[in-house]
């Protein structure tokens, strides 16, 4: 139903006095509703999801989520916490690596686990279409949305300084 002419007149006072942020917020949350969109439909025999936060698992894990600061390829926080989370059973495998990496001297730096949807979809629509490759397809979704893939580094437990792949090998 589109606005007839005298409320377009009526509402450009008050659409401009929404802040521009608060406006984006309105948008993305209103996007899927309005054009239908929403994460990809499974079928299958799946699992029943288990998120479990990571450092409820192992302390010991650290955390820069960088998705919850300006630290990021949009410059601008997405998520409200510094969080992460898995599958259970993948939470799990990432508390014995890095048990065994203790041994070793190093420990695991987590930048990201489990993604929402939502957050997919902003990361999609805001990156160039040359660089698309590099990001999930919101239609499609991703192991971040399944809760099955983390982003991580790993750091030197004695300095606290993360590593690069040439000194580990």
């Amino acid at each position: 139903m589109r606005a007839t002419p005298a409320q377009r007149v009526y509402l450009k006072p008050v659409i401009a006095s929404i802040p521009k942020a608060a406006a984006f917020i309105v948008a993305l949350l209103t996007a899927p509703c309005i054009h239908g969109q929403g994460p990809p439909k499974e079928a299958g025999p799946f699992r029943q999801p288990e998120l479990a936060e990571i450092v409820k698992l192992d302390p010991t894990i650290k955390l820069d989520i960088r998705y919850a600061t300006k630290n990021n390829f949009l410059g601008r926080p997405v998520y409200k916490q510094a969080r992460a989370f898995l599958q259970r059973p993948a939470a799990e495998a990432l508390v014995r690596v890095n048990q065994a990496l203790k041994a070793q001297g190093f420990g695991l730096l987590v930048f990201d686990g489990y993604r929402p949807w939502w957050v997919t979809k902003i990361l999609w629509d805001s990156t160039p279409t040359e660089k698309k490759s590099f990001v999930a397809d919101p239609a499609v979704g991703s192991r971040h949305n399944r809760g099955c893939a983390v982003d991580l580094t790993l750091f030197d437990l004695k300095t606290g300084q993360g590593e690069d792949a040439q000194r580990i090998r």
